[in-house]
């Protein structure tokens, strides 16, 4: 077997698309009562290496002349009682190799490297806070439901240039954060963490690796995600992002079957990116938002760059309070 056969087989998480920064939904907090927000992006996503593992072997190999993802997102939040808010997310993809005639794309069949387009995993999530600073609380903590519907993405799971991988997902997510002032000059900063996992129903329950290990097609997975702003004023803040994203259970590149639909759901993955994030505040309502993510660190998954610029517009429902 050639090492650019394997190496092909590879790209799989890096369909899913990182979640939004800068949005309502994002982090702890919550919009108040009858409030909400729409945030429209586009991100951009390219691939030219895969660090992969095979039996007792790491390396890192070339993908042909490299795989690219363009991406629209929609994104609508609401609030609900103060402490409550509904979210959807709804992306718009094209996914296509540079060059579907390399030896990675001639090699895998399945029509590997056909371009791809289409809607993507559409998420919803429903998310409340437990404490909240507004409230005396020393921090902001949320939970919350995500329910993902990936089955518009079915027919092409079997591709490089795939959308997602067919499945339906239940997942819990807790968030922490807290904002402040630094110094005399009164820099703001605001940061949280948080840890979410899914439990994806398999497309199979009885994928066979070439050493004859049955697992289920996908496996549950997690992801844990950092990230602050300084602001020096009310119109500009930039920070750094920290995304983790891992699925333990699997099995590693060079134990795929690669005649399988389900090959990439198959795997066995992890994935850390670094970056940063920039917003402006161009009105009181309308903010800007830029993000620039780069993979350090992956096991079975490739190294990606990725970008997105946005705009959330905010308001309310109805009318204003009195």
């Amino acid at each position: 077997m050639s090492r650019s056969i394997p190496a092909a087989l590879l790209i799989t998480a890096s369909m899913t698309l990182l979640p939004a920064v800068a949005h309502a939904g994002s982090g702890p907090w919550v919009l108040g009562d009858g409030e909400y927000s729409i945030y429209a992006g586009a991100e951009a996503e390219r691939i030219e290496r895969l660090q992969i593992v095979a039996g007792d072997e790491r390396s890192t190999i070339d993908v042909d002349e490299g795989i690219s993802t363009l991406a629209g997102k929609l994104i609508v939040t609401v609030g609900a009682q103060g402490r409550f808010e509904a979210e959807l997310a709804v992306p718009y993809m094209r996914v296509h190799a540079n060059r579907s005639d390399g030896p990675v794309c001639t090699s895998l069949g399945l029509s590997a490297c056909a371009t791809t387009h289409g809607v993507g995993v559409i998420t919803t999530r429903a998310k409340g806070t437990v404490l909240d600073e507004l409230y005396g609380d020393p921090v902001t903590w949320a939970v919350g439901l995500d329910l993902r519907f990936g089955q518009l993405t079915s027919q092409t799971r079997q591709r490089i240039t795939n959308l997602g991988e067919g499945t339906f997902d239940v997942g819990f997510v807790t968030s922490v954060g807290r904002g402040g002032l630094i110094g005399a000059k009164g820099v703001y900063w605001s940061g949280y963490v948080e840890a979410a996992g899914w439990y994806r129903f398999p497309n199979t329950r009885n994928y066979t690796g070439v050493d004859g290990t049955v697992v289920n097609a996908p496996n549950p997975e997690g992801s844990a995600t950092a990230r602050m702003l300084f602001g020096w004023n009310s119109a500009f803040s930039v920070g750094p992002d920290v995304i983790f994203y891992a699925r333990p259970g699997g099995l590693d590149f060079g134990n795929l079957d690669q005649t399988d639909p389900d090959r990439f759901a198959a795997l066995s993955f992890s994935n850390l990116r670094v970056g940063g994030t920039a917003v402006l505040r161009a009105r009181e309502n309308v903010s800007f938002s830029a993000t620039a993510l780069q993979t350090v660190v992956a096991t079975n998954n490739p190294l990606t760059t990725f970008v997105s610029i946005g705009v959330s517009t905010n308001g309310r429902l109805g009318r204003e309070p009195r």
